[in-house]
């Protein structure tokens, strides 16, 4: 098994990676530890799987579902049978807050071990749009995700669906308040609302609910609900179909798209009924579990009009017979058959066999068939291909395997240095792979494997400098090396480091123990995070990275948080970074416990609604957002002490503030000086 630290600080943690079982089958093997790095015994792993074939909207339009439940041994380790593709495990103990691992199954996957972190919360209130409180409301995690600096959006650490709800659901009370524990301490989450009749209506401008852990002011509306009511039938003969999953994806901007509700599915006659949804716009279609019959097919969804209060009737959804594609995914070049890859047509979903060979059911026309191999990339255009029915209809899909840099990493003296931490860390750009991290071995030799990444949700400049950061944090050794062409083969050579401490305490100076620090580098005019997760101080509130370059500028911008504080950060400029050892002033954070509030104008002195609102200052929570009401009004809860500066839709206009301010006013095109 090969070894890693993470987190930058020399803690051996263990990771993921697939094994075969006595019986043959595929198991992965993985290890829970807490934020010290020490193994959790005892925890309950339960482990979620996809449906392994999917017809109709395609495969990920169906829920995981729990598959095994165990628990780690002395050591923190378990090992659960993996998944054709992905495979999802959610670990619990108590003491600790809820987490979760997502990974794709593959020789050449790993994964960090589980990191049980300290329980947080997420509470609030829900109201009706009155402003009255609802009682007996459930309010559930729609979705989380326990952020790493490295992961593209596309791939982050989610939890969604049906095990988000089972983990994190709860009831308003009669004054219509919840509270949602055992939430993860540096967790973000959108959360979801409905009671019978009800449905969850917009919090200003917009229906997402995004939280914060440890947010106690969270606030969510219902109101009356529509429904849909129809018929599954085969487009050819008007047969009733039974036992079709009906997907409803909302197409409105005010429609929460994340939220888990329960398959509605065909019954006997075909007939349909989706209760409790929100007003607004949703495509509708089928998917097909594959037993039903493997040549089924669903035409193009269409859109229904969801109105509260009533029910759309009389809404037909067609399956049809489809035209088979049988797709062969080999490797470039070597052109060997690849098993266990996604083959997806828009409308199936399969999985190729040993022989490379996966058969999916497509509309007859002209179709786009892609294959999907975590941390591979497709050689070629995604083929646009003429299906007819009664043809053999074949496709051949290239796919290139994740990239290798492997090298040797030797001290000042020449001499070769084993277990130096190595890590990629991409620019930032589409192309851009993913993090990756190894240690070196007994000889000084290392090996990345470059997944491939890219941002699905790419934003801001483009910097395609990449750079490979080698450590011995023992010896207090580092070298940096920055490319933009990855190379194959990048022998390093570490030097004299530098070490950077400091301490995190409230305004009384007492520590603050359940701090995080997220420490950044300046590479190529940018800064970079250089580590996966924040990472927490000890039992005194202070921290150490040592084994760091020296001569860098270092930042922490906002980078020192915690639950129930607001935040902090300093840099430090890189001629202070020419030594071995550098301690930054202790960091104060202060509690949020004040509010904000006021109104927009515009010019003319006339209240503005609809207008984006946001405030920032030092020691303030970051990216903080609101929308005037329909006086101009607007309000922000949690706010720190000191000075803000309040401005509308970036450069509209602004005005600068002190926390516990309730009578800001922000004039549209006017700037206040500095």
């Amino acid at each position: 098994m090969k070894l890693k630290f993470i987190l930058g600080v020399g803690l051996l943690l263990g990771l993921f990676l697939p094994a075969m079982g006595d019986d043959g089958a595929s198991r992965y093997t993985g290890r829970v530890v807490d934020e010290q790095g020490h193994p959790v015994a005892g925890a309950t792993v339960e482990c979620y799987r996809y449906p392994d074939d999917i017809a109709g909207m395609g495969y990920q339009n169906w829920e995981p579902q729990p598959d095994q439940s165990t628990q780690t041994d002395s050591q923190g380790g378990f090992a659960v049978s993996a998944s054709r593709d992905t495979t999802l495990v959610v670990v619990k103990k108590a003491g600790f807050a809820i987490a979760w691992k997502t990974w794709s199954n593959g020789p050449e996957d790993t994964s960090d071990p589980v990191v049980l972190s300290p329980p947080s919360f997420l509470a609030g209130v829900v109201v009706d749009d009155s402003g009255r409180p609802v009682a007996g409301a459930e309010v559930w995690v729609a979705y989380a995700n326990i952020e790493g600096a490295f992961a593209p959006a596309m791939s982050w650490n989610l939890l969604e669906g049906q095990p988000a709800r089972l983990s994190f659901s709860v009831r308003t009370g009669p004054d219509g308040r919840f509270r949602i524990d055992n939430f993860p301490a540096h967790g973000q989450a959108s959360l979801a609302v409905s009671k019978a009749g009800l449905a969850q209506h917009p919090v200003g401008a917009n229906i997402v609910s995004d939280a914060q852990a440890g947010d106690e002011h969270i606030q969510l509306v219902v109101g009356p609900a529509g429904a849909i009511a129809g018929q599954v039938v085969e487009e050819a003969t008007g047969r009733p179909l039974a036992g079709v999953m009906v997907r409803l994806d909302g197409r409105g901007a005010n429609i929460h798209g994340a939220e888990y509700r329960a398959p509605v599915i065909s019954g006997s006659n075909g007939e349909f009924f989706a209760p409790d949804l929100q007003p607004g716009t949703y495509s509708a279609g089928a998917s097909i579990p594959r037993p039903l019959q493997s040549d089924w097919v669903a035409p193009d969804a269409h859109e229904i009009d969801v109105v509260a209060g009533t029910t759309t009737t009389n809404v037909l959804i067609h399956v049809t017979h489809g035209a088979a594609v049988d797709v062969t995914v080999v490797v470039t070049n070597t052109l060997k058959p690849l098993a266990g890859v996604i083959v997806a047509s828009g409308q199936t979903t399969r999985l190729t066999d040993d022989n490379g060979l996966a058969r999916v059911w497509v509309i007859p026309g002209e179709v786009r068939i892609f294959a999907h191999k975590s941390g591979w990339k497709s050689s070629e255009i995604i083929p646009q291909t003429v299906i007819v029915i009664g043809a053999t209809n074949q496709v051949r899909i290239e796919l290139t395997p994740p990239h290798h840099i492997t090298g040797t990493v030797l001290d000042p003296a020449g001499e070769p240095v084993s277990g130096a931490i190595i890590s990629f860390h991409p620019g930032h750009n589409m192309e851009a792979p993913q993090y990756a991290e190894t240690v070196t071995d007994a000889a000084g030799n290392y090996e990345l494997i470059m997944r491939e990444g890219g941002f699905s949700l790419f934003t801001g400049s483009v910097n395609k400098t990449n750079f490979i950061l080698a450590r011995s944090v023992e010896r207090n050794l580092a070298t940096l090396q920055e490319f933009t062409e990855l190379p194959t083969h990048l022998d390093l050579t570490l030097q004299p480091g530098i070490t950077l401490s400091g301490s995190v305490v409230d305004v009384a100076g007492a520590p603050v123990t359940t701090a995080t620090v997220d420490l950044e580098m300046m590479v190529s005019r940018r800064f970079s995070h250089l580590w996966s997760h924040p990472v927490p101080v000890d039992a005194r509130g202070t921290f150490v990275f040592p084994g760091l370059p020296q001569g860098r500028p270092y930042g922490l911008y906002y980078g020192i948080t915690a639950p129930g504080y607001g935040t902090d950060g300093d840099p430090v400029r890189a001629e202070n970074t020419l030594t071995n050892h550098y301690e930054f002033p202790a960091f104060v954070l202060k509690r949020p416990d004040l509010r904000l509030a006021g109104q927009v104008l515009d010019k003319d002195g006339q209240p503005l609604a609809g207008v984006r609102v946001e405030y920032s200052g030092a020691g303030q929570i970051p990216w903080r957002v609101t929308d005037s009401d329909g006086q101009g009004r607007f309000q922000f809860e949690n706010v720190c002490a000191g000075k803000v500066r309040v401005f509308i839709n970036d450069i509209d206009g602004d005005v600068f503030a002190q926390g516990g301010d309730l009578n800001v006013v922000v004039r549209k095109g006017i700037h206040t000086p500095r």
